[in-house]
């Protein structure tokens, strides 16, 4: 799951929805990018309804769901190639 903020959203905001985000079954990783501040939630976000997340604070813009774990190690995002690393490991 993914908390984005709002532009010009203030430092103390972000940690105290980070503090909020701890006592959850979840690891929140922040993200601080040009212009907006992602919350990643990283664990098992299957039962946290999103609208649950969004009443937490104002300066939420928006919280999205990812349906598709490890986007980058999967064949789809590597147009059906299997990555190098996983070539090189033998079991």
């Amino acid at each position: 799951m993914i908390i984005v903020m709002k532009s010009g959203c203030p430092q103390q905001e972000i940690e105290l929805l980070f503090t909020e985000l701890c006592r959850w079954s979840v690891v929140p990783e922040v993200s601080v990018g040009k212009d907006k501040v992602a919350i990643i939630l990283v664990g098992d976000t299957t039962e946290i309804d999103t609208q649950q997340v969004q009443n937490l604070s104002p300066f939420i813009e928006q919280v999205l769901r990812i349906n598709k774990p490890l986007k980058r190690a999967s064949l789809e995002f590597r147009y059906g190639e299997t990555s190098p690393l996983a070539k090189s490991v033998k079991l």
